[in-house]
């Protein structure tokens, strides 16, 4: 950064020096969606094996995709200095195979923290419905999910990716962004909370933030921003960059 702040070595940082959002990789109920939004069949259910979200482990593919990833995210980027996650399984092993390759004297100096404000958005009573099902229960959901659209939509139940900007992701990032001053903060998460980060982050207007949602996040896709020091906000460097590609 070349402000005239930054020129100045004896300037306290007053926000994070970086702060950098991580999806979590390829997971189980991943693979058993594909592109649908609900499970297809009983044996799509059958394949969950009664895990709820919280328990979704990682496929082998989404632990390569971490274990590949992290070293070159830290050749581009540095190491942080503090990592928070979810608690998610899935997160929580995207976590540890990205930071697998430090040596132990760096991983020991890195903090790591649980966070249940960086769960995924609350899906609802359908989530482990099949489609047939949620049109049985829930036949005006469609038309619902149609007018809403995917920003206000909220599934039964659950949350809507507003309700995840307004309820929890807000104070988290404010108490970030406040006790962190000058460090290097990792968010391994979830897609639909990173969507909401763009929105906080970003100041995004109603319009802007409903078409950012229709992006993809892909596992392990990485959004990072940056601050100036004395810099009231954020400058955005990287957007959903995958590096196991």
């Amino acid at each position: 950064m070349n402000s005239r702040n930054d020129a100045n070595p004896h300037m306290k940082w007053s926000r994070p020096r970086e702060i950098v959002f991580i999806r979590h990789g390829e997971s189980l109920r991943n693979v058993i969606m594909g592109d649908h939004y609900n499970l297809q069949d009983e044996e799509a259910v059958a394949r969950l094996d009664g895990k709820y979200d919280h328990d979704i482990p990682l496929t082998e593919r989404g632990h390569q995709q971490a274990l590949i990833s992290g070293p070159r995210i830290m050749a581009d980027i540095g190491i942080p200095d503090f990592v928070y996650h979810s608690g998610y399984v899935r997160a929580q092993q995207t976590k540890d195979c990205l930071l697998a390759d430090l040596p132990s004297e760096q991983r020991a100096k890195i903090q790591v923290r649980h966070s249940i404000k960086l769960r995924e958005r609350d899906p609802g009573y359908t989530w482990h419905m099949t489609q047939a099902e949620v049109d049985r229960h829930f036949p005006w959901i469609k038309e619902y999910y149609r007018r809403a659209g995917k920003l206000f939509y909220r599934p039964p139940g659950g949350e809507s990716i507003l309700d995840v900007h307004d309820g929890r992701l807000h104070g988290l990032l404010n108490s970030v962004i406040r006790d962190r001053p000058g460090k290097t903060v990792w968010f391994v998460c979830h897609g639909h909370v990173m969507r909401a980060a763009r929105i906080l982050m970003e100041r995004l207007t109603i319009a802007e933030a409903g078409a950012m949602v229709l992006e993809p996040v892909l596992n392990v896709a990485v959004t990072r921003y940056v601050y100036a020091r004395g810099a009231s906000g954020p400058q955005r460097t990287h957007l959903n960059k995958v590096y196991w590609e």
